[in-house]
């Protein structure tokens, strides 16, 4: 085998060396691989014998006599120098393996072959540039599959049955690391509206009397990416106390309208944070052994001692007794024990439902 791609247009070519003992030279024939591209010339040697070391020559030919490989040279793995180009043996024929068993002592361990096989490349991926901010990820994708652009496929299962279903939330500007509120902007209340047929975001801001701002369309519907990501922002992602970085501007979700947490409530493996038995769960493996600073933090918040706390009281006294829930969580327990509908809930039922004694 003759590795020659470090030179230009080099290449990895087999080859079958022949060795003849009659008189001791050598002739090097080149393998012809079918679809190589190759003409069959197969002499890359013509028989003779072999110098063992570079020549020197001049117009009369070599300046000296030199030595010549023998039978002995030749070994599996070895490389022979043929006019300084590398071939390397990795295999021999079963006659000259018996030959050099019988008249050289070899064993077969001598002869083990050298794997040349090389795995094949991979094979080239079209790779798709990153997305540039215009339009949608689907965008960009349509416009490199395609010569003439096309309208990106949509999911019509997800069409037909979520039509007309809208996630809407109030929310409102909060402060990050690269932007400061005027107060003007803490003031101001928007409407994040979540179409479910096609996962699109739009963001309406009602108009305010006497604030400055004209209200009306915020932000265009539109699929919303991540922060800093290329993955599409879901319904998932949204819930009541999630901070949202839209287009370099963090909205704080503070509350949703009924529909939306019916919905969420009906969908439990979707919307966690509103299954009300994995919030069961999570308040009680959270104040296993807070029985008393629960029942201090409710009697405590229940100023008029009505019995009955509402959505700000509740998590109030849960984040009072160590127990950290999301505002979603929250909203979730209070829908489930809110009976008149009325916003409150029984503290004695609570205590009840999550299998804690309440004694005033």
């Amino acid at each position: 085998m003759w590795d020659d791609r470090k030179s230009l247009y080099g290449d990895r070519r087999p080859y079958v060396l022949h060795y003849f003992l009659a008189d001791d030279t050598v002739e090097i024939l080149e393998v012809n691989e079918p679809n190589s591209g190759r003409d069959p010339f197969p002499v890359m040697l013509k028989r003779g014998p072999l110098p063992n070391q570079p020549l020197e020559v001049d117009a009369l030919g070599p300046t000296k006599s030199y030595s010549h490989y023998t039978f002995e040279d030749l070994k599996v793995g070895s490389i022979l120098k043929v006019f300084n180009r590398d071939f390397l043996i990795h295999d021999a024929d079963e006659f000259t393996k018996a030959w050099y068993m019988e008249y050289m002592g070899c064993s077969e361990a001598d002869f083990a072959p050298v794997d040349v096989i090389e795995a094949p490349d991979p094979i080239p991926q079209m790779e798709l540039p990153p997305y540039n901010g215009f339009g949608s990820p689907l965008d960009t994708i349509q416009n490199c599959v395609s010569l003439i652009p096309k309208p990106p496929m949509k999911d019509f299962h997800k069409l037909m049955n979520n039509e007309k279903k809208i996630l809407r939330f109030v929310c409102q500007m909060v402060e990050d690391e690269g932007h400061v509120l005027t107060t003007a902007d803490m003031d101001r209340k928007f409407i994040l509206s979540f179409f479910l047929a096609d996962d699109t975001i739009s963001i309406f801001e009602p108009p305010a009397r006497n604030s400055g701002i004209i209200g009306g369309k915020f932000l265009e519907r539109g699929i919303i990416m991540k922060h800093n990501s290329d993955v599409q922002m879901l319904c998932t992602d949204l819930y009541v106390g999630a901070k949202l970085v839209i287009f370099s501007r963090t909205f704080l979700l503070t509350e949703a309208d009924g529909y939306s947490y019916t919905y969420m409530e009906s969908m439990p493996d979707v919307f966690p944070m509103s299954d009300f038995s994995a919030v069961l769960a999570k308040v009680q493996s959270t104040s296993t052994g807070k029985e008393e600073e629960l029942r201090s933090a409710f009697i405590e918040m229940d100023v008029d001692g009505s019995g009955f706390l509402n959505e700000a009281e509740l998590e109030m006294a849960l984040a009072k007794a160590g127990v950290a829930l999301e505002k979603q969580e929250v909203i979730t327990i209070v829908r489930k024990f809110d009976a008149n509908g009325d916003g409150r809930v029984s503290v004695e039922e609570f205590f009840v439902a999550f299998g804690y004694k309440f004694e005033e």
